[in-house]
């Protein structure tokens, strides 16, 4: 084991005990910040999942739009026949739908 100057030492639980040390002192903050820790760290859990499952680099985009125009891209590019069925679930005002559509529509002519 290796010894600090304050008497401390590191041993093998030395991750466990500086996260402990850490979320103590975070826990000391403003709800509103602690509750914005707590987000990133799902943030970062849930990447490094993706990042499991699809092995490959993850492309961050800003806005949802800027995926159904890659997905778009990529049902445009292949031969559909001009048949394509999309279903869209929770519609509360049926904006993807109309995106997609008018999209498709403007595409196929």
């Amino acid at each position: 084991m290796n010894a600090y100057r304050d008497g401390s030492q590191i041993g093998p639980r030395w991750r466990e005990l500086l996260f402990l040390r850490l979320s103590l002192q975070l826990s000391r903050l403003p709800n509103g910040v602690t509750v914005r820790i707590a987000a990133l760290g799902d943030s970062i859990r849930w990447i490094a999942t993706q990042r499991r499952l699809f092995s490959g680099p993850l492309r961050i985009v800003r806005r949802r739009e800027h995926i159904w125009d890659a997905i778009i891209a990529d049902i445009s590019g292949e031969s559909t026949n001009g048949s394509v069925l999309f279903l869209e679930f929770g519609v509360a005002w049926g904006y993807a739908t109309d995106y997609f559509l008018s999209r498709i529509n403007e595409s196929s002519m």
